[in-house]
């Protein structure tokens, strides 16, 4: 498993337009002297090989995750005309047909029996399944998700936009930093390079959790985020036959077992429509190598 530190950009304490859907029950967005730093990060998540047939090359799974400063929580992801969310792949999303486009389309139950839906690409807020989630979405009919679950790009940049969203009153644990500082906000699935750019709202918290007000009885802190992200695949691992990430004893036996294979051959990795020494050969030149992808 592999993680990594992305940049924080555009953090932007001004008033927040009055006609968008992810507004949340009246905040305004005040200046502020202590804005927050928020850094996206990236994890990538083991996943069996064969798991989810590819056309392509094979999918991989990425978690991405907000870090922000102390005493910020999270309240939605959004998009819409002026302040685009994009998340896009020069290949394909899995989308499980079991899942949807956030987390509360994931129901924990069906796993076991399903376990590509472990594997579904969707939109969250410190939730990774349905099980006690209070995440909702807008447009309430989903509609804005349609595309990307389709397994194409997620685009929202229209005058009536779309958002997840968490309704807090403060002193909540789902849309604040876990015990490493992060706020889960996606999980992506792909065989390709992925990338995109991701709005937040974030508000200010005392430190005991609940809301900070200004004084003399003005209202709440908040702050727009915008963060740029991209996750460059590289298919820099031939003897990676089952897409663990790295080259191992599960790849050897599965060699092994091709060995001596005519035509069509998973471990051919010489191209001569074969697997021989020479197969092998490369095959020891890469065991022990890590396949995971760059940040």
């Amino acid at each position: 498993m592999f993680i990594s530190t992305l940049y924080q950009n555009s953090i932007k304490p001004e008033p927040m337009k009055t006609s968008i859907l992810f507004l949340f029950l009246g905040l305004s967005t005040l200046t502020f002297a202590q804005m927050p730093t928020v850094n996206i990060v990236v994890e990538e998540m083991p996943m069996p090989g064969g798991l989810i047939p590819s056309s392509g090359l094979p999918y991989r799974t990425y978690r991405l995750y907000l870090e922000p400063t102390p005493n910020w929580e999270l309240l939605t992801i959004y998009g819409l005309q002026g302040s685009s969310l994009v998340i896009e792949t020069l290949g394909d999303f899995y989308q499980d047909p079991l899942g949807g486009p956030t987390s509360l389309d994931i129901d924990e139950a069906l796993i076991p029996s399903n376990p590509s839906l472990a594997f579904d690409s969707w939109l969250t807020i410190g939730a990774e399944s349905s099980l006690n989630n209070l995440l909702f979405s807008l447009p309430l009919d989903g509609s804005v998700f349609n595309d990307w679950e389709l397994g194409n790009d997620l685009i929202i940049d229209d005058i009536i936009g779309g958002s997840v969203a968490i309704p807090s009153p403060g002193m909540l644990t789902q849309n604040v930093p876990d015990a490493n500082g992060r706020i889960l906000i996606a999980q992506l699935t792909s065989n390709s390079t992925i990338s995109g750019h991701i709005n937040s709202q974030f508000r200010l918290l005392n430190e005991d959790g609940s809301i900070f007000l200004l004084a003399g009885g003005g209202g709440p802190v908040t702050a727009l985020v915008t963060n740029f992200f991209s996750i460059q695949y590289y298919d820099f691992c031939p003897s990676d036959f089952n897409s663990s990430g790295n080259v191992d004893i599960s790849d050897l036996l599965i060699f092994l077992s091709n060995f001596g294979c005519s035509g069509d051959c998973i471990a051919d990795l010489t191209g001569d429509n074969a697997t021989t020494v020479a197969d092998m050969l490369q095959f020891l030149s890469e065991i022990g190598q890590s396949c995971l992808s760059e940040f």
